[in-house]
């Protein structure tokens, strides 16, 4: 009976069991089922991820129905095992449940009073208690109450709640992974617009779309793009106020391909859509434009000249041919004709021109027309896609109209005075943009009104005799130098003389010739030209020598001045081992010093120089002069270039840093020694002009005349002293030397003071212009020497005292002594007047 009721007990446990498992098997399989759904609903699952997915959940079902139905069922529970449940559930059995199953169940060795005790007692207390109570079904009942339940909500949600498109996919995409079941899209994208064939490279691709449905302001739109299957790129579409999602791609073409295919698709949520491809070419430019210009007809010789216009713009005369060649990276439509596109303003210049236009190839179009006036242009063309390069190059065409010529005179630079036979070397420089047909010398005599014109440069080429040579020029002018030597002697029936004027000026005619047009003859700025004798300019000639030489004589108180000055440092410095800062400054103003005494003495000699073309130029006769210049100028430059250089050398190497003393000394005394070489030979040249006076020069001429005279009458008075009343023949031998020798030194004198007078006379007539003053006074001594019979005393006392004649001879001596004192104060007083006036003139600057 024990045994019945443990075993009814058992098979209760196992059904409860499967009950249990098969609720925990419906709920995992419904829940799987919608999770699957669900999941590949949110993710779209291709299809091997919900093959995946389906076989995770299948594994999930059968996993719980392993562990919680088919192993449960198949496990079987013996009695003994269920005594010993009970005993948990019931303590009072205390053991003996599970002893009573085992000594029922079989022999079992032991005492059998206590078995049959045992079991006695157990069934006795098994009667007495109700074991079902020990089974707990209330597990099995809400496991299969939550299994029955879950697919009852299923079969609602799946009947009532889910739109049975979306059930019928779910279980298809479930169960059928690759058949064809979408799900139906949550986002739908409509395309605005159609995206080009084919795009220029560089040019923005702009895509446009909006959403059908589904489109929030957080949505997130993408468009992809690939280049001939190349990395995949994405960009962000940005939303518009009014729903729009735009995107501008950047387009290019791969190295070395002539285009490139551009793949386009866009994806917004759950929704994709391809755009299709695109074809990348590459954008239509200008690789070059130049312009080939030939100059108008009226230009020689013709030149055609090609101008880069990228590089700079093309400058040509109105009148010119220009013919543009543009050449372009692509081929052109051959049924378009490019454009130039004027950027002048309006109503400031023409538009384009009419251009006659021709092809060179399929890459490059010609342009021709003739310039008429200046173009400021770009170029648009059109290639065989239809597409127009951007045209934002700028070129030019700068056409000027024929500039006139000019023409400037270069030598002489000033009006001058000239002898009838001078010759002018006349040097001048003609410009014009494109040639001089005619240039000629325009002679005018101002008093009488004599015209005359000399032809330089005939139809573009030079007469005879003349030098036309091309010079060098900046900017597009040509440039001629023109040089003619002009003999004023061989001026048609001139017959020049002195007082006469002469203008001339240069007269010009270029090469302009356009429509009949000419340009008018340019004159040159005009000179004058005075004509004065030989004598005149003579005496301009001496002039310029007189002042000279006393520069010379300054440059040359100067280098002693700068000798001494040397001197003396070589005594400051002879004992100290460095140089202080006082002897470094006096040794360097010492070089200075030394420096601007050459630079003088070259001044001079150019100066020289000057007057020695001068006298050249117009044909002077006085040759002696020409030597005197000559070789005064050879002495200043030896003067300048030799010790006046060296010296100054020297000096600087005094002055230089860490000069040891003893070679401080030496380079003194090197500079001594030249600037003394230097003296005397600048002493050299004042020497050679010794016969070219001044004043002061003439007050001591004068003066040695009188101190001569002075000692001649002593000489004389002395010879005759001791031989009053004798005839010559009479006196001691010794006694008549004395007195011969007396008598011809006074005739010498009365030579020389003749000379001396000659030459005051004729330097007062030079003086006339540079120095009226001391013309002047050098006159009125002349008339002084004559009113005081000055020479002839002189030459009546020589013979006078040929005779021993002592009285007569004595009183013509000291007639001609009165003069001469007479002379020399009349000269001193006009000295001390100049030196007033000089002086006046000092202080009032």
């Amino acid at each position: 009976m024990l045994l019945n009721s443990l075993d009814a007990l058992r098979r209760k446990v196992k059904v409860l069991g499967v009950a249990y498992g098969v609720g925990i098997a419906l709920a995992v399989a419904v829940i799987g089922l919608l999770g699957a759904s669900i999941l590949d609903y949110l993710l779209n699952l291709p299809a091997a991820p919900r093959i995946f997915v389906s076989l995770v959940v299948l594994g999930a079902i059968a996993h719980v129905l392993w562990w919680y139905l088919i192993n449960p069922a198949m496990k079987r529970v013996s009695l003994s095992d269920m005594a010993g449940k009970l005993e948990t559930a019931f303590p009072q059995f205390d053991d003996r449940l599970r002893s009573t199953v085992n000594f029922l169940g079989g022999p079992i060795p032991g005492s059998d009073a206590m078995k049959d005790r045992v079991v006695g007692e157990t069934t006795t207390l098994a009667s007495r208690l109700d074991l079902s109570r020990a089974v707990v079904t209330a597990p099995a009942w809400y496991s299969l109450a939550a299994g029955i339940g879950a697919v009852g909500f299923l079969f609602l949600l799946a009947t009532y709640v889910i739109n049975p498109t979306y059930r019928n996919i779910a279980l298809a995409r479930l169960f059928m992974p690759f058949a064809d079941n979408a799900w139906p899209k949550r986002v739908q994208i409509d395309l605005v617009g159609q995206l080009p064939q084919r795009i220029p490279v560089g040019q923005r691709l702009d895509v446009r779309m909006k959403l059908g449905k589904g489109d929030r302001e957080s949505m997130k739109a993408i468009v992809y793009y690939q280049y001939d299957g190349g990395a995949v790129m994405q960009e962000f579409m940005t939303r518009g106020a009014d729903g729009t999602y735009s995107a501008s791609l950047d387009t290019r073409v791969e190295s070395g391909k002539a285009s490139t295919a551009m793949k386009v698709w866009m994806r917004a949520g759950d929704d994709e859509r391809q755009v299709g491809a695109v074809t990348v070419v590459p954008r239509l430019t200008i690789k070059s434009v130049e312009a080939v210009i030939s100059p108008p007809e009226y230009v020689q010789p013709q030149q055609t000249s090609t101008v880069n216009l990228s590089a700079a713009p093309a400058v040509m005369a109105v009148g010119s041919k220009v013919a543009v060649r543009i050449t372009f990276n692509k081929p052109l439509d051959a049924g378009v004709e490019p454009e130039i596109v004027s950027l002048e303003e309006a109503g400031k210049a023409a538009a384009a021109p009419k251009i006659a236009w021709s092809r060179d190839g399929n890459l490059s179009a010609v342009g021709s027309w003739v310039a008429t006036n200046s173009l400021r242009f770009r170029v648009r063309g059109t290639d065989t896609d239809q597409f127009s390069n951007s045209a934002l190059e700028e070129y030019e065409l700068i056409v000027r109209p024929d500039q006139t010529p000019t023409v400037q005179i270069e030598n002489p630079r000033r009006s001058e005075e000239r002898t009838p036979v001078a010759v002018i070397p006349v040097q001048a420089v003609a410009e014009d943009d494109y040639g001089v047909t005619s240039l000629k010398l325009v002679v005018d005599r101002l008093g009488d009104k004599r015209h005359w014109e000399i032809p330089l440069v005939e139809s573009a080429s030079p007469v005879s005799g003349i030098n036309w040579n091309r010079a060098e020029a900046t900017g597009d002018r040509l440039r001629f130098r023109v040089n003619h030597d002009w003999d004023l002697s061989k001026l048609e029936k001139a017959d020049l003389k002195s007082g006469d004027v002469l203008e001339y000026y240069l007269l010009v005619t270029d090469n302009f010739l356009l429509n009949g047009q000419r340009h008018e003859p340019v004159p040159s700025g005009k000179l004058r030209i005075a004509i004065i004798s030989q004598d005149d300019l003579t005496n301009r000639v001496i002039d310029d020598l007189r002042k000279i030489k006393e520069q010379i004589g300054a440059t040359k108180n100067n280098q002693t001045r700068t000798k001494q000055q040397t001197e003396n440092l070589k005594n400051d410095t002879k004992d100290k081992p460095d140089l202080d800062a006082a002897d470094r400054a006096a040794a360097e103003r010492l070089t200075n010093q030394q420096s601007n005494a050459a630079a003088q003495a070259m001044a001079l000699s150019t100066r020289l120089q000057n007057l020695q073309k001068t006298l050249d130029e117009n044909k002077s006769p006085s040759n002696d002069l020409r030597d005197l210049a000559r070789d005064v100028k050879n002495d200043l430059d030896r003067a300048a270039d030799g010790p006046m250089k060296q010296a100054g050398q020297d000096l600087q190497n005094v002055v230089q840093p860490n000069q040891p003393k003893d070679k401080r000394d030496a380079a003194l005394d090197d500079a001594q020694k030249e600037q003394t070489k230097a003296t005397d030979q600048l002493q050299q040249a004042m020497d050679r002009m010794a016969n070219i006076g001044s004043l002061a020069q003439t007050i001591e001429r004068i003066a040695e005349i009188l101190k001569d005279q002075k000692d001649v009458t002593k000489q004389t008075a002395d010879a005759g002293h001791d031989n009053l009343g004798k005839r010559p023949e009479e006196m001691k031998p010794e006694d008549r030397k004395k007195l011969e020798e007396a008598a011809d030194a006074q005739a010498k004198l009365a030579e020389r003071t003749g000379k001396a007078m000659d030459e005051m006379q004729k330097m007062a007539e030079q003086m006339k212009r540079s120095d009226p003053s001391a013309a002047d006074a050098m006159e009125k001594a002349q008339q002084t020497s004559k009113q005081q019979n000055v020479q002839k005393s002189q030459q009546q006392a020589a013979q006078n005292a040929k005779q021993n004649q002592q009285a007569p001879a004595q009183s013509a001596q000291r007639q001609a002594e009165l003069g001469l004192e007479m002379m020399l104060n009349q000269l001193r007083e006009a000295e001390r007047n100049r030196l007033a006036e000089l002086s006046k003139k000092l202080e009032e600057l």
